[in-house]
């Protein structure tokens, strides 16, 4: 984030643990006498759990940075990621992974609102970061195109059911095929009907469990998801936790899903 914009525009998933392509981007100046960077960071798919506790690569998210300014007098200027950064680990997003998907309490949000502007009171932002040597030749251009958004997809079909293994009520959402992406949220909490700290659990899944006729996902009877296929313990659930405010939204900043299905 520059000044409260999102550069660069494109979603990182790198997915290297030998090599980093950094994404450079281009920007005119800015009309502001202060400026300021920042930059969520999480394990998404480099930094995360690939299931039985392994990690495809550290455990320790990193970020590297430089941003090269050239004034109006034609000087140029440098200014990098060093340990007189600070960052804050107790923001909205609590936990994050390729795989396993990702935590967001939205009661969280206040310690970060306006976090990428000159305005915001460093209150959260206090703890120290640890500077690391880079390896130079681990560094490569971006050898291919940005991955962005390429469309929005309703569903095809809904229905609700209750869950066997704890006869929770869900509403499955059939996507009609198999796409890979995230799903976005979009919640109406009026008169707080949902306290604040509750809970709205979204899976994702591929194919429908059988049913008792042994009908699957091109059945004539509507069954709850399945997902054992996967092969991870937790696959694929993001948990969005609730503020008292009326509208919310939310979608996943570092994971990804490949689904059908869906149910939350």
């Amino acid at each position: 984030m520059v000044v409260g914009k999102r550069t660069p525009p494109e979603i990182s998933l790198k997915c290297h643990n030998s090599r980093t392509d950094p994404f450079t981007y281009l920007t005119n100046g800015t009309p502001y006498s202060s400026n300021i960077i920042g930059a969520i960071v999480g394990e998404g798919w480099c930094y995360g759990s690939v299931g039985n506790g392994s990690y495809y690569g550290t455990a320790n998210p990193q970020f590297l940075l430089r941003l090269a300014i050239t004034n109006l007098n034609g000087t140029n200027l440098n200014i990098v990621t060093d340990a007189t950064w600070s960052c804050s680990t107790n923001g909205p997003i609590r936990h994050a992974a390729i795989y396993d998907g990702e935590n967001y309490d939205a009661t969280r949000e206040g310690a970060t609102t306006n976090w990428s502007t000159p305005s915001y009171l460093p209150l959260y932002f206090t703890s120290a970061v640890t500077a690391v040597s880079v390896d130079a030749s681990n560094l490569f251009s971006q050898p291919n195109d940005p991955i962005r958004i390429a469309e929005y997809r309703p569903s095809v079909n809904i229905w609700t059911n209750t869950r066997t293994e704890d006869q929770q009520f869900v509403t499955i959402f059939d996507m009609g095929q198999v796409i890979n992406g995230w799903c976005t949220l979009s919640i109406l909490n009026t008169n707080g009907a949902y306290g604040a700290g509750s809970n709205i659990v979204v899976r994702h899944a591929e194919v429908l469990q059988l049913d008792a006729n042994n009908y699957g996902a091109n059945g004539p009877n509507r069954t709850n998801i399945y997902t054992a296929n996967l092969g991870v313990p937790t696959p694929q659930v993001d948990t969005y936790t609730l503020n008292s405010n009326t509208n919310q939204q939310f979608q996943p900043h570092f994971t990804k899903g490949g689904f059908f299905r869906k149910h939350h």
